[in-house]
């Protein structure tokens, strides 16, 4: 069932497009996609990368726009394309000119095979290159789109709206789950996808279909946020009701870090002003990119941070103290190639 739904995701892509104008269906042939397709599974083919959930999504996308990307069902439907300053071209082909030259750099420097008790991992080829340059354009196809097809305030709504709409479809899955134990995924392609002790948590998380339960908290607090931008765009109250649906959904998922988010960016968007906004969420970019450097250099304070989930649960503090130490042991690993890295 597994390979059956991933061969033929290209297929509901191109009936996708055919139906729909372009806007509308970059945005369902990524999400929907994103939510069911099966997870930490892929089919691998001889001398090219494997296939898997992500790079058939990107796939999907690039066949339905081949097909159809010149037209929509009324000329009005079409978007007004995003039309860039030669200085942010340049910026952006530095950036992926760098992108490329470190992946050829760190593929040169891991020609020796690694030997961890009986795990051997063999050395990279260069010939690996092509595979990794094929598997990062395949990862920057939605980004680049987006730029291109969504980067006006309209598609922007219409990406909102997208969100709290599956978040509300999702949120039966999640019940049904939180309810019966996180089985959808293996009802449906015969396996799980994670560690199932990992789900239980005084009753269940649910993973639903995506990589673990801390993805689908992500996806449903991204909702939340959402029906509160769309409340505050267009005063409707159907976003009220559906923000408060979605609120309800997020803090009985067993998400506490997803929820504490959502807690402080539900502040934001109802205390501060569109100013303020803005540099808390450069703010959250900035450490976010620069979270490893920041822990390097012991600039997290991850001890009032432990402190501060103990006095909530000891046992979300011991979860979090599990990660903080495999973080510092990735941390000294990467450390030893701080340039060019271990690649895969």
């Amino acid at each position: 069932m597994a390979t059956f739904a991933l061969l033929s995701w290209p297929v509901f892509a191109l009936i996708i497009f055919a139906n729909r104008a372009i806007v509308p269906a970059i945005l369902t042939a990524t999400v929907v996609p994103y939510l069911f397709l099966p997870e930490a599974f892929s089919i691998e083919f001889q001398g090219v990368p494997d296939l898997n959930k992500t790079v058939v999504i990107s796939l999907g996308l690039l066949i339905g726009l081949a097909f159809f990307g010149n037209r929509a069902r009324t000329a009005a439907e079409l978007p007004s394309l995003k039309t860039e300053s030669s200085m942010f071209g340049f910026a952006l082909f530095t950036l992926l000119g760098t992108i490329a030259i470190g992946t050829v750099l760190t593929v040169l420097n891991n020609r020796e095979w690694l030997v961890f008790g009986q795990s051997v991992l063999p050395a990279l080829r260069p010939w690996d290159v092509v595979g990794r340059l094929f598997d990062l354009t395949l990862f920057f196809v939605p980004f680049i789109l987006a730029r291109k097809y969504l980067a006006m305030p309209n598609s922007h709504r219409s990406l909102l709206k997208v969100f709290v709409f599956y978040a509300m479809g999702y949120s039966l899955l999640m019940l049904i789950e939180i309810r019966f134990s996180p089985q959808l995924h293996n009802w449906t392609y015969g396996y799980f996808q994670h560690s199932f002790l990992q789900h239980i948590r005084d009753g269940y998380r649910p993973i639903v279909f995506l990589k673990h339960g801390i993805w689908v908290g992500f996806f449903i607090f991204m909702a939340l946020i959402g029906a509160v931008g769309l409340l505050q765009a267009e005063r409707n109250s159907k976003w009220l009701w559906a923000g408060g649906w979605i609120f309800v959904i997020l803090m009985i998922s067993k998400n506490l870090g997803a929820f504490a988010i959502g807690l402080i960016c539900l502040a934001a968007a109802f205390g501060l002003t569109r100013k303020m906004q803005i540099w808390f969420v450069v703010a959250i970019a900035v450490v976010t990119l620069t979270y490893p450097l920041l822990r390097h250099a012991q600039l997290i304070p991850t001890d009032q941070i432990m402190t501060g989930v103990a006095s909530v649960s000891d046992d979300r503090a011991g979860s979090l103290g599990f990660r903080l130490y495999h973080e510092d042991q990735l941390l000294k690993r990467a450390l030893q190639k701080p340039l060019t890295g271990w690649g895969s």
